[in-house]
């Protein structure tokens, strides 16, 4: 069996937020997300995202921003560590929470379906 990281888990992109309402939004921050089953949309592990803050939004407008989940900040269920918390080839969306003026009550931006690699 390898050995693996206490955070194993990586993840990082690019977020993508449009405002579809008709006021503008924000300042829009994005500070936690979450490893969501794409089969039954259970939550498998959340993490903590580096501060982030996007612009005000206006109406029908898009903004981009790069986010990076931190390090050692991934949190599986039942004491689910290292690659516990999220098993290889398992389908998945990641989910990032949004908060602001304007922001509804749960917001997120989602990403589309992607599977869990492993680098062994």
């Amino acid at each position: 069996m390898p050995i693996v990281a206490a955070d194993p888990l990586s993840i990082a992109g690019t977020i993508v937020v449009t405002n579809t309402s008709t006021a503008p939004l924000g300042a829009t921050h994005v500070s936690e997300g979450r490893v969501v089953r794409l089969l039954g949309g259970d939550t498998i592990a959340t993490f903590a995202v580096a501060p982030l803050e996007l612009p005000t939004i206006a109406p029908g407008a898009t903004v981009m921003a790069p986010f990076a989940k931190i390090a050692a900040t991934p949190s599986g269920g039942a004491g689910l560590t290292g690659c516990d918390i999220v098993a290889c080839n398992t389908a998945v969306r990641i989910e990032l929470a949004l908060t602001g003026a304007g922001v509804p009550d749960g917001a997120h931006a989602a990403s589309e379906p992607l599977t869990i690699s492993c680098a062994f």
